[in-house]
């Protein structure tokens, strides 16, 4: 309740902290300061709509749709920093038929940062609905990116110190996919991935210092949990549509069912940075993985039934993880 009162505090604020503001019903680069809002719908547009290359600045769609050609080319809503910049903040829009629905560019120097805001977006039928890139300190908000050819939202380069909350990512390739390479002290909640091809949740993490983020509330595939821990933990008994270990040293799992998707072999059991752990009578079943491990060592998976597009796999550096069976091809009880 309290992140709710202080996101709509701080949308207010934000709104009052500009005098200038102007009408707007075409595509265009917004270059100067101010409350933009747009008041038509923009049809069957070739290539970017809006750019967004100088610090605050506020676009509200009011609702209106603003669509490509189809063609999978340009963006949507393109925000790209020449320099780095501070209260950039979208509201309100439908965005649709584009390569990229929503873009966040930074670079490895230039940041998008200062408590920017992307609020009440719909965000789908592109290549990928929100990207985000070198972001800082950014609220994303009540936010819809289904039917995207890749993923609903990417992560990209650097994602940190943001809250990510009212996601719904249905039928993409990825719900979220985190491809940033340094990924920490975000929070993530209420959010609804389901159905999406490959993973609701991906990862790919650069060191087990990534793993400083929390997850709550996360509903996938099947109206089933999405579980995420960064510390030991002890679980038993429990389904979950993807259940993710990231350095959770000492951990003890017992009785453990994983299922995703009635429709797609997406999800699974994955462990990042996580040692010395116990896994036993583990149920991982018509999933994308079996069970993930990287940057795993010391563990003991035994006494689990695995039958998945892939069953296991090991990647980094994961040495001395010890089964009670031999890892085979099809279907393997460990």
């Amino acid at each position: 309740m309290v992140r709710y009162a202080l996101v709509l505090i701080f949308v207010s604020a934000f709104l009052a902290g500009f005098g200038y503001s102007v009408d707007i019903s075409t595509c265009q680069t917004l270059s100067s300061p101010g409350n933009y809002y747009l008041t038509a719908d923009i049809l069957n547009h070739d290539g970017t709509c809006f750019t967004i290359n100088i610090s605050n600045v506020s676009l509200d769609c009011q609702g209106h749709l603003i669509e490509g050609d189809g063609d999978s080319n340009g963006y949507g809503i393109y925000v790209f920093p020449p320099s780095t910049l501070n209260n950039i903040s979208l509201f309100n829009c439908t965005v649709t038929r584009f390569y990229y629905g929503v873009y966040f560019l930074g670079s490895g120097a230039i940041y998008i940062t200062n408590k920017s805001l992307i609020s009440h977006i719909n965000s789908s039928y592109n290549t990928e609905g929100v990207h985000l890139e070198y972001v800082y300190y950014t609220n994303v908000t009540d936010i819809v990116t289904n039917y995207n050819k890749y993923a609903g939202v990417l992560l990209w380069g650097n994602f940190v110190s943001s809250y990510i909350s009212n996601i719904t990512s249905l039928y993409n390739e990825y719900g979220v996919n985190t491809l940033a390479s340094t990924f920490k002290n975000n929070v993530f909640f209420n959010m609804t991935l389901k159905e999406n091809e490959y993973s609701d949740i991906s990862m790919s993490l650069a060191s087990s210092g990534y793993c400083s983020n929390e997850f709550s509330n996360i509903t996938g595939s099947g109206d089933r949990l999405i579980a995420y821990y960064n510390y030991s933990v002890n679980l038993e008994n429990k389904t979950y549509s993807e259940l993710i270990l990231c350095n959770a040293d000492y951990s003890n799992l017992t009785n453990i069912t994983i299922k995703g998707s009635e429709n797609f072999d997406n999800n699974g059991l994955f462990l990042y940075y996580t040692d010395n752990s116990v896994l036993k009578e583990i149920k991982s079943s018509n999933n994308n993985y079996g069970v993930y491990v990287y940057e795993s060592n010391n563990n003991q998976i035994f006494d689990s039934f695995f039958n998945n597009s892939k069953n296991y796999y090991f990647g980094g550096f994961s040495n001395s993880n010890s089964w009670n069976t031999t890892l085979s091809s099809g279907p393997n009880v460990m």
